[in-house]
């Protein structure tokens, strides 16, 4: 029988944008106000719309930052029309996307989230974010089947 796989780190609550600068991937939420949250973790739920990416700190500039991100999926997955952009190009197995992007930081942070889609396999992912002056960030996150919930034993 197979070792259990180790527990997943705790996650972290983070308000709508990291406080501190440095590297967070995560998944965003909604809180009981209707807030949009961002939670730490290297754990996403394969649900359908549930949004995961990344914040990282570049400092405050008043000009765009530009990068190329490459996400990089265990199996083959079909990517939907809806997805299909000019800076979005996927591989011809269907594992790999790439796409060019750029903004103006906010509060010193740039950041990009990606939305599970019908079909999208479960298992180790991986993001690498590649800045033009050549600092890159790898994020190593898994997308996960949420657990069966169990229902309780009825009393006799």
């Amino acid at each position: 029988m197979p070792a259990a796989p180790p527990p997943a780190p705790a996650p972290v609550f983070v308000p709508r944008y990291p406080e501190l600068p440095g590297t967070y991937f995560g998944i965003k939420t909604t809180d009981p106000d209707g807030r949009s949250r961002f939670v730490q973790t290297n754990v996403v739920p394969n649900i359908l719309r549930q949004r995961y990416g990344w914040y990282i700190w570049v400092g405050e500039t008043p000009t765009l930052t530009h990068w190329t991100e490459t996400l990089t999926l265990p199996t083959t997955a079909s990517w939907p029309d809806r997805l299909a952009a000019p800076t979005l190009a996927i591989s011809p197995d269907q594992r790999i996307a790439t796409i060019q992007d750029a903004a103006l930081p906010m509060r010193g942070f740039v950041s990009h989230f990606w939305e599970v889609v019908e079909g999208d396999p479960s298992g180790p992912h991986e993001i690498v974010v590649q800045f033009e002056d050549g600092k890159a960030e790898r994020f190593a996150f898994t997308l996960a089947v949420p657990a069966a919930i169990e229902s309780p034993i009825p009393e006799p």
